[in-house]
């Protein structure tokens, strides 16, 4: 019982992760705190659902075209919402009004075009189990982990080993200093709204054949938003901590107290860690330019 709890949790866990990484990405990098993050997963989850119900039904075609797709989604943002309202003087808090503006906007486009029923992904994916040694677990749940952490692997080694990722790590870390080095500040950070993009595509398609998607999915950013903010608002590994031990939490205390306490359970603890720790787990320092 204990370990399909677990395993349940860490496969949410990992989801949220996802998001929270685009959340410290695009902030680290930019300063921009984007709350339409969530509803890049909506778009995710629901391009998904399109592709693998009329284009193809390989799963993991599905998942890179989402990502694509998720992807350009998230660049266009930068390149027609964000930079511009930068660009013409705007400060944190106009951004700010952006993105909340993007956040209302993208369910109504999601409810026109998708309409307002949720939707189901075929039935065949979270079907199944995996056996590992004498304990049996969910496939989907199985197959969620898996990719989270290989993406995640291949972010960290993108970031770490080609010169793109190098140039973008630079920007996130020290965005003054690699204007100062020439550094094409403004095509980076547009690049790096295309990988936080991304990152949010997978999580709404890993979404689907767990629960569902609808135009209304993307308020799973909020809970998103929470993990990357215990982990540390800005590290990237604070996220995937933050996240992880988010979805463990929700599901064990929903399971071992109350399903109906559960987010109760889950921002009373969130509360108490910022309490102790307001950076979160891993914050790092707050510096001026990224404040």
């Amino acid at each position: 019982m204990y370990f399909d709890i677990f395993v349940s949790g860490l496969a949410v866990g990992c989801i949220y992760s996802l998001i929270a990484m685009s959340y410290s990405l695009i902030f680290r990098s930019s300063g921009v705190l984007n709350m339409g993050t969530g509803e890049f997963v909506m778009i995710g989850g629901l391009v998904g659902f399109s592709l693998i119900s009329q284009v193809t039904e390989n799963y993991y075609l599905v998942t890179l075209l989402t990502m694509a797709v998720a992807g350009l989604v998230g660049y266009l943002s930068n390149v027609l919402v964000f930079h511009p309202v930068q660009k013409r003087g705007g400060q944190a808090i106009h951004v700010l009004i952006a993105s909340i503006g993007i956040m209302i906007i993208l369910p109504q486009i999601g409810a026109l075009i998708w309409g307002a029923e949720p939707l189901s992904f075929p039935g065949r994916l979270s079907a199944g189990q995996v056996e590992l040694g004498s304990a049996k677990i969910s496939g989907i749940s199985f197959l969620i982990i898996l990719l989270s952490f290989v993406i995640m692997v291949l972010f960290q080694l993108f970031f770490k080993f080609t010169r793109l990722g190098q140039a973008m790590r630079a920007i996130a870390d020290d965005r003054v200093m690699s204007q100062l080095l020439g550094v094409n500040y403004r095509k980076y950070i547009a690049l790096i709204f295309l990988v936080a993009g991304a990152l949010t595509g997978v999580a709404g398609v890993l979404l689907g054949p767990l629960y569902y998607v609808s135009y209304d999915m993307g308020i799973i950013g909020i809970k998103a938003f929470a993990a990357a903010v215990l982990g540390g608002f800005g590290n990237i590994m604070g996220a995937v901590i933050g996240g992880i031990l988010l979805g463990l939490i929700e599901a064990f205390g929903g399971t071992m107290i109350s399903s109906e306490f559960r987010d109760l359970i889950l921002y009373a603890i969130l509360i108490l860690v910022l309490l102790i720790r307001p950076a979160g787990l891993l914050g790092i320092k707050q510096r001026r330019d990224t404040a």
